[in-house]
């Protein structure tokens, strides 16, 4: 789990509180896990057995109390973006249930947000944000994130520590020798997540905004065959005049700052600003990651 404190002098430390944790959701997202009666809380008291004395103790094996959920979150990277806090989350997952015997024991990287920095949550449909490497590479048990991004131009450089072996120290069957490195991953500015349509199309409306600036920007990525279209409403949702889907040019490209045109290129849009609008974007193949005015 993880949590929120204060602190005036860095020494006295008061308004703890938890800022997420898992769920029900990630225990039922598991497979059945393995109880051991040893290690239980009754009443709230902890009545483990010290860890040489836990019952089938085995060597190189994680000593993760159980019952308990299937994941664990470490120190998150919690950074201000663009008026929210993104967190960079640590997991390390190590639920059991294999009739093998085998059991996950390594950690990827999960993205939450939060408007607050004290209450976050994370990203549907909880997918790893950052995932480990293919098996028999150098990162292929454990990533860890450090605290932020770096912008470089109209990317973000994500730096991550990596590793073959994992959490109990078991190394990677298909590694031929035990690594460690620092390495970075590159993410396209605003990149974090997406509306997404597939080849048969798609729509999303924002909800009423009002803006300052002269002409709309997307960070948008159609490939080659997809494309996108941009209509302006009132906020009732009426069709604007000039700013209509029928009016609107197709946008095809992958770019941080593809401005949206109507009527053969007509990009001024200052004669709204001020006003409560909302966009209506049409899509086929196509990612919308961002918009602005500018």
């Amino acid at each position: 789990m993880a949590s929120y404190n204060e602190s005036d002098d860095m020494v006295n430390w008061t308004a703890m509180q938890f800022a997420f944790e898992p769920d029900e959701r990630d225990g039922t997202a598991a497979p059945a896990m393995i109880l051991d009666p040893t290690q239980l809380t009754v009443k709230g008291e902890n009545v483990t057995p010290r860890r040489e004395e836990r019952v089938g103790a085995v060597a190189g094996e994680d000593q993760v109390l159980t019952p308990t959920a299937p994941l664990d979150f470490y120190g998150p990277g919690v950074f201000p973006y663009e008026g929210v806090y993104l967190a960079l989350v640590p997991v390390f997952h190590h639920w059991r249930g294999s009739a093998s015997g085998t059991w996950p024991s390594t950690g990827d990287i999960k993205l939450a947000v939060s408007r607050d920095a004290r209450h976050f949550t994370r990203l549907a449909p909880r997918r790893a944000f950052l995932t480990t490497g293919m098996d028999g590479t150098w990162d292929s048990k454990w990533i860890y994130p450090v605290l932020r991004p770096v912008r470089m131009q109209d990317e973000l450089w994500i730096y991550y520590m990596g590793t073959n072996h994992d959490h109990a120290g078991r190394l990677d069957p298909l590694a031929e020798k035990e690594e460690t490195a620092i390495s970075r991953a590159v993410l396209r500015l605003d990149g974090f997540v997406a509306a997404e349509a597939d080849y048969e199309g798609g729509v999303c409306m924002t909800p009423a905004i009002k803006f300052q600036g002269s002409r709309l920007e997307l960070n948008l990525n159609t490939g080659a065959g997809g494309m996108a279209r941009v209509e302006i409403l009132t906020e009732s949702g009426a069709p604007i005049r000039g700013f209509t889907m029928a009016e609107a040019d197709e946008l095809n490209g992958n770019g941080v700052k593809l401005v949206a045109t109507w009527n053969g290129g007509n990009s001024d849009v200052a004669e709204l600003a001020g006003q409560e609008i909302r966009l209506r974007v049409k899509m086929r193949a196509a990612k919308l990651f961002a918009f602005q005015f500018q």
